[in-house]
């Protein structure tokens, strides 16, 4: 076979080992996503929303808000046109049209395949809210590694909350701080012991708790450690790099059409440390419930 024939022939090699980011406010996994996909090691993409269901058919099922498909758009755009514009958006609407009846485990693939050598950073926060969407990720990928991003249930900002309405998932709606901070400690809760849960099936080698406080105090430290349990570069550039999720190619808002594709806060204000007050200033002396200060004993809390 002619040099250049055999030069463009598919090559059978195992896509390296993604990376899943779980918290259970979307402004962790966004924030802690981007961190992490500027390790020249690894390429973060848009929440993907894909493994709530088993084909792309049934995640357009599943999603009735169209905004919640935005970043499943413009990681195609990116990725096949290498820009993020209403034109490439349109072809990538065709390119998921034409392959409904693919598994979400092809297209994930496909997408690891596209940005190998480097490991995708999926960062869907939807996922946390189902163990069934858990499940489907570790039955797919066992080689797969898993940062749970933490922060004070008495933390400022929303919970990651859907609901079903007529057999599909909508974002649901999320009581404002301060309004119901019983009912907000108890879905932190709730979502905390799902995900808590579905890792005890995963390898400890294969999970990293992140605190988002430690994150703020000391990020170079941090950064430094949670790199190494991931196996990805931790030299001082790669670190340099990390503190810049701003630098990530969707940490702003999108074109018409898809515009969105991750927490909105984080798409106002991608950078690192985020300008508004430190997750520890923001508790205002509110009470901890007795359940929900046992669990978060676990992680350090009080």
């Amino acid at each position: 076979m002619p040099a250049d024939v055999a030069a463009i022939q598919p090559q059978l090699v195992a896509l390296p080992a993604p990376i899943f980011v779980l918290a259970t406010r979307p402004a962790g996994t966004a924030l802690a996503g981007a961190m992490i996909g500027r390790n020249p090691a690894a390429f973060e993409l848009p929440q993907l929303n894909l493994f709530v269901s088993d084909t792309l058919e049934g995640m357009g099922r599943t999603l009735l808000d169209p905004v919640q498909n935005h970043g499943l758009l413009r990681a195609l755009a990116y990725l096949y046109g290498s820009e993020q514009t209403i034109i490439s958006i349109g072809m990538a609407r065709r390119w998921v049209f034409r392959r409904l009846s693919w598994s979400t485990i092809q297209v994930f693939d496909e997408l690891r395949g596209r940005v190998a050598p480097r490991r995708l950073v999926d960062k869907s926060a939807i996922y946390t809210q189902n163990t069934k969407c858990l499940e489907r990720i570790r039955r797919a990928f066992p080689d797969a590694y898993y940062v749970h991003v933490v922060e004070h249930p008495l933390a400022g900002g929303e919970v990651n909350v859907s609901v079903e309405r007529d057999g599909g998932l909508v974002a649901g709606d999320r009581d404002a701080e301060g309004e119901n901070p019983a009912g907000n400690q108890l879905r932190w809760l709730n979502g905390q012991r799902l995900i808590s849960e579905a890792m005890n099936h995963v390898a400890p080698e294969r999970l990293t708790v992140l605190k988002i406080e430690s994150l703020l105090t000391n990020p170079r430290a941090e950064l430094s450690n949670l790199c190494a349990r991931l196996e990805l570069q931790h030299d001082e550039a790669a670190i340099a790099e990390m503190l810049h999720p701003e630098h990530s190619p969707f940490a702003s808002f999108g074109p018409v059409g898809a515009n969105l594709g991750d927490d909105p806060a984080f798409l106002r204000d991608p950078t690192f440390p985020p300008k508004s007050e430190p997750v520890s200033a923001r508790q205002n002396g509110k009470p901890m419930l007795a359940e929900v200060a046992q669990f978060a004993a676990r992680y350090g809390y009080e």
